[in-house]
């Protein structure tokens, strides 16, 4: 089984995974940066009301694909 690296990028840097995973196939490896992308970003945007975060996915040989979540939010109406 191949072993997929996700390699994460924000406003801080990258973060490069060291370890990686091992997955059926690059889909499968798609999906899972997708909901990693995601799941960071809603994290952050909860604390600084917008995010943008890459997941960089590799493999053995080099990069297979890259998901990018941003999330943009600001308050709106009287009172805020």
């Amino acid at each position: 089984m191949p072993r997929y690296f996700f390699d994460f990028r924000d406003a801080d840097g990258l973060f490069r995974d060291e370890g990686g995973q091992d997955m059926p196939n690059a889909e499968a490896a798609r999906s899972e940066a997708i909901r990693g992308a995601a799941g960071v970003a809603l994290d952050i945007a909860t604390k600084d009301f917008s995010s943008e975060v890459t997941v960089e996915v590799r493999d053995h040989m080099g990069p297979v694909v890259e998901v990018r979540a941003v999330i943009e939010s600001r308050l709106l109406g009287r009172g805020h």
